[in-house]
C-alpha cells in the first residue's frame, strides 16, 4: 500500500496517537489513514477527537484485526476500514 500511496501522494507519518491528533489539528491532509492499534492506545479515541474538530477529511482505518469491523469503524465516526 505505501508504494501505490506515495506514487500519488505525500505521505505524513505520526509515532502514536498523540503526535497524530497533533498533525490532524494542523490539517491539510486528504484522508486520515491510522493503524487502529497504535503504541499509546487503540484508535477509538483518536478517531473522535479528530472528528470533532476536522469532520471533512475521511479516516480509513488500517488494520489485521478481525475483531475490528467496518461497523465499529463507523460507530466511532471513521468512514471505513483497509485490512492489511
Amino acid at each position: 500500500m505505501n508504494q501505490i500511496l506515495l506514487s500519488n501522494y505525500e505521505l505524513t507519518y505520526a509515532k502514536n496517537k498523540a503526535e497524530a491528533i497533533d498533525l490532524a489539528r494542523i490539517g491539510g491532509f486528504d484522508a486520515i489513514l491510522p493503524d487502529y492499534w497504535l503504541s499509546d492506545g487503540n484508535g477509538d479515541e483518536a478517531c473522535r477527537l479528530i472528528g470533532g474538530f476536522d469532520r471533512k477529511v475521511p479516516i480509513l482505518f488500517v488494520t489485521a484485526s478481525k475483531a475490528f469491523t467496518e461497523t465499529h469503524a463507523r460507530s466511532i465516526g471513521a468512514q471505513g476500514t483497509l485490512k492489511k
